[in-house]
């Protein structure tokens, strides 16, 4: 129960403490996810600081954004910023990548 409290990963898309209290502090360290995702995040002060995603074993990776604005994503092959309430991307084997608050 309390993994579904800091990560849900049905339906194909992850949501990052959608029944956790906003005013508590969290976080954790490689949950399994659907997709053969290991996940990790934090969230203090009734905000997400930080999102870390590992594929297992690649393929489409889609977030619910947990943030109002942009994204800053961070990946082997550089930086880019992303938009928008879902942040959908392709990911390869054994890549790890982090999100953050732009």
């Amino acid at each position: 129960v309390i993994n579904e409290c800091l990560l849900q990963s049905y339906k194909g898309q992850l949501r990052f403490f959608p029944n956790w209290p906003k005013h508590r502090s969290a976080s954790f360290k490689t949950l399994r996810a659907v997709g053969a995702f290991l996940v990790s995040a934090e969230i203090a002060s009734g905000e997400v600081k930080w999102i870390e995603v590992t594929a297992e074993a690649g393929g489409p990776l889609r977030i619910i954004n947990p943030w109002s604005g942009p994204v800053r994503v961070l990946r082997q092959s550089g930086v880019a910023t992303m938009r928008g309430s879902l942040l959908a991307l392709e990911t390869t084997p054994g890549e790890r990548i982090e999100f953050r608050k732009r």
